[in-house]
């Protein structure tokens, strides 16, 4: 594959798209959560959600760029959960920053090294990766 490609793609997920991902993949969330097992979003429904995308940001996203990011996203979010939800460590939701002493972040890091990405800007789009990803809802996989 052309890396020229591979860097274009990683190029498009600026803040206003993966906003927009966030936004399309949350705004018809699945209606019973009760079995706490993982709902299926159709490929229809990803379908739906790649061409809202592309409207809303101008852009030329295929399935399998947004199945991708939803995925990455979805990652991010479990991490960066479970930090917060670690003893010794606060989140201001205003300033987007994880406070804890450096002995706490040595430790965690130790434990969860990809999770110094969180130490210095926190996990843009919290509120709304919240809303998709605690539903349980998940996108097909490809087959």
């Amino acid at each position: 594959m052309d890396p020229t490609h591979n860097h274009n793609r990683h190029h498009k997920w600026n803040p206003p798209i993966v906003e927009a991902l966030l936004e399309e993949a949350s705004s018809d969330p699945p209606a019973d959560n009760t079995t706490k097992r993982p709902l299926r979003i159709s490929r229809v429904r990803l379908q739906h959600i790649v061409d809202g995308i592309n409207q809303q940001c101008n852009t030329q996203l295929t399935t399998v760029d947004v199945y991708g990011q939803y995925h990455r996203l979805e990652r991010d979010y479990h991490a960066f959960t479970q930090l917060i939800r670690t003893d010794c460590f606060f989140w201001d939701r205003e300033s987007n920053v994880v406070l804890a002493t450096l002995t706490r972040w040595d430790t965690h890091l130790q434990a969860h090294p990809d999770a110094v990405r969180f130490r210095a800007r926190g996990c843009a789009h919290y509120s709304l990766m919240h809303t998709m990803f605690s539903t349980h809802a998940v996108i097909a996989d490809e087959e």
